[in-house]
């Protein structure tokens, strides 16, 4: 039993024991660096459940920028609509990298960002389409537009089932249609002419005209937004936190003296002793 107890009090007093061979020191000091050793375990202990329980938090999010024509979770080379849209009504691997919320801004002047929006309202043919919300209470554009991201909360609203839909590059119709020489961009598709979404709801399309640029897509664009965070990021935050607050437990416990040895010493380890301690020694 006392090769136990001696062995955990070496436990405990190892994060305070000096590199010292101070006998006297170790002794006015046997039982002090356990103490504290004990007092740091608990402190560590509490911590590490109150952090415990905030790792677990159900709104935990880390920041995260996602640019075009880069490489992508998911192992895609180009942004598309399901790095920027979660929603519980996909599936996990598209729910663990898919952002919540986003703003996104182009670099490049002279050109527009967006998705073409896929989903039409039934209804006769040659009959204009109705932009009011469908029947599944989701919301619908009117025929030959694209949805920019900066529209939100639109944006995935209305493009949410077009996961794999690459975010791409529009240019004016009027700016294409009189350019000429090197102001001209090449592979425009010019047979669709779009209108974009202006304005929440998804109902109203703007007066400009618009030609997707049909090759592969380009640098450029990029969304920050924030995402939920996975199982290995919250452990490393919390092995990280908890690591830190060990580190500065520890410092501030350090500083419990006595620091060499005599009754009532509070002096550095590095001063030499008095005249008076030399005799008393002598």
């Amino acid at each position: 039993m006392s090769r136990v107890r001696a062995a955990l009090f070496g436990v405990l007093a190892s994060p305070f024991q000096r590199p010292l061979n101070d006998e006297q020191l170790a002794k006015e000091r046997r039982l002090l660096d356990p103490a504290l050793g004990l007092a740091l375990m608990a402190a560590v202990l509490l911590y590490g459940v109150l952090e415990g329980l905030n790792m677990w938090d159900d709104q935990a999010f880390s920041s995260v920028c996602y640019s075009t024509a880069t490489s992508l979770p998911g192992g895609d080379e180009a942004l598309k609509v399901k790095h920027l849209c979660y929603s519980k009504e996909v599936d996990a691997a598209w729910q663990a990298y898919a952002l919540k919320t986003f703003t996104c801004r182009g670099e490049f002047g002279g050109s527009w960002w967006g998705v073409a929006h896929c989903q039409v309202q039934p209804g006769a043919a040659g009959e204009a389409v109705d932009p009011a919300p469908g029947g599944d209470g989701r919301l619908l554009a009117t025929p030959g537009t694209f949805v920019q991201p900066h529209v939100l909360p639109d944006f995935c609203q209305l493009v949410i089932h077009q996961g794999e839909d690459e975010i791409a590059e529009f240019v004016r119709a009027d700016m294409h249609d009189g350019c000429v020489g090197g102001g001209c961009r090449d592979n425009v598709d010019t047979s669709v002419a779009y209108s974009t979404v202006t304005s929440a709801g998804g109902g109203y399309s703007g007066s400009e005209r618009f030609y997707k640029i049909a090759s592969a897509q380009g640098d450029g664009f990029t969304c920050c937004g924030m995402r939920y965070q996975s199982t290995s990021e919250r452990l490393l935050s919390f092995l990280g936190a908890l690591g830190g607050f060990f580190g500065l437990a520890q410092a501030v416990l350090m500083f419990v003296p006595p620091y060499s040895a005599g009754r009532g010493s509070k002096g550095s380890p590095s001063q030499p002793p008095d005249s008076n301690e030399v005799k008393e020694q002598a």
